[in-house]
């Protein structure tokens, strides 16, 4: 799931995690990419990109995002961090808002 969300944010503008929140790349060299937790709406991007990579059905892709959304906001609550090996971490603040700080990401 990482993997293709790394990929698709080195191809695109903006990336939704849907129901969670969304990455908008603001630069591209260097790569400066910032998360808003207020883009939630299903683009279907994500999805479709799952479905065919894995080559499944968009509704087991679906889920399988749904799950992953999931342990995101169980380790958020367990202990306010979530990383994405070789990116960044989502980092919950004590106002309740989600913040991410990015690594580098290199673009090929």
């Amino acid at each position: 799931m990482e993997e293709i969300l790394k990929e698709l944010i080195k191809q695109n503008t903006k990336v939704i995690i849907p129901d969670f929140g969304a990455f908008i790349v603001k630069q591209r060299n260097p790569l400066q990419v910032v998360f808003n937790e207020f883009l939630r709406f299903n683009d279907g991007l994500l999805i479709d990109s799952l479905s065919k990579k894995e080559n499944i059905t968009k509704e087991e892709a679906k889920n399988r995002i749904n799950k992953w959304v999931e342990n995101i906001k169980l380790s958020l609550d367990k202990s306010n961090e979530y990383e994405i090996s070789g990116f960044g971490k989502f980092v919950k603040l004590e106002s309740g808002k989600i913040h991410f700080e990015i690594n580098e990401l290199k673009e090929t």
